[in-house]
């Protein structure tokens, strides 16, 4: 009866792990490396989750991390937060994140 109950027990909390809530906000998982000449991770990839403006200066989100004009995420140096994108330096090479993409017109 022991065995029973206790496999009982080990199936039904197994199932309940496995169900996921449908209403729970997907999390962005990055790819992490670490290289032999630097100590510090290497983020592969920035995602712009946020842009608010806090008395009356703009934020960012950038991975979960919160940005300001001037602050540095992942080896980039924030230039520039815009209504809808950020814009982002790393020497001479800059990136933006756009908060939406863009839809493309069928004209």
């Amino acid at each position: 009866m022991k065995v029973i109950l206790s496999f009982s027990l080990l199936c039904c909390s197994g199932a309940a792990l496995a169900l996921a809530d449908p209403t729970e906000p997907e999390l962005l998982l990055t790819t992490v490396t670490a290289t032999a000449e630097k100590t510090e991770p290497v983020v592969s990839e920035l995602k712009l989750n946020l842009i608010r403006t806090v008395k009356g200066k703009p934020i960012a989100l950038i991975n979960g991390q919160t940005v300001r004009q001037g602050d540095a995420v992942a080896d980039w140096t924030v230039l520039a937060i815009e209504p809808q994108r950020v814009v982002l330096r790393q020497g001479s090479e800059q990136k933006i994140l756009q908060l939406f993409k863009t839809m493309k017109s069928n004209d």
